[in-house]
């Protein structure tokens, strides 16, 4: 499905409105109503409608450097990059914008990948629809909890990087 013509991705600042920000996933929500300003590690991207130019209806956070991956199931530690938080809000689901946002942050990772070599990618998904998005792109069980994309995968993606 085709994300909805008019969407706005900007950086987040303090201009744009997340009060009324809701998605289905109370962490999600907390995140972008609480700590997505303060949180100096991460990078908050925001979507608005042209309707409602500051009107936050989704977004997504990453790491915009290599987190390093501690397994006890690794022989190595690997420096890896981390997909945070992506969340819609619940009178936008089911139009195409999450699915957006996630193709976004992958081409993030393959900047990553350029700029420091990143061995994969890692996420934590906690709303079952993203879990089902990234198995659908190759994301595996990782002994950590979380799923993984090794970098291979992630290039035969054929994604166009994009930097932060």
């Amino acid at each position: 499905m085709a994300a909805p013509p008019g969407l706005l991705i900007k950086r987040l600042t303090e201009d744009y409105e997340v009060g009324s920000f809701r998605c289905s996933d109370s962490n999600v929500n907390g995140f972008l109503l609480n700590d997505a300003l303060l949180d100096s590690e991460t990078i908050t991207y925001v979507v608005t409608h042209s309707s409602a130019p500051f009107q936050v209806i989704a977004f997504y956070a990453v790491y915009p450097t290599p987190t390093r991956l501690e397994s006890s199931a690794l022989t190595e530690e690997l420096d890896v990059f981390s997909l945070e938080y992506l969340g819609t809000d619940l009178q936008w689901e089911g139009k195409g914008i999450g699915s957006l946002l996630l193709a976004r942050q992958m081409r993030h990772a393959a900047y990553a990948h350029q700029q420091f070599g990143i061995c994969g990618v890692i996420s934590r998904p906690t709303h079952p629809r993203t879990h089902c998005w990234l198995h659908q792109l190759g994301f595996r069980p990782h002994a950590d909890g979380g799923v993984f994309l090794s970098v291979e995968e992630l290039l035969n993606l054929g994604l166009d990087p994009l930097p932060f």
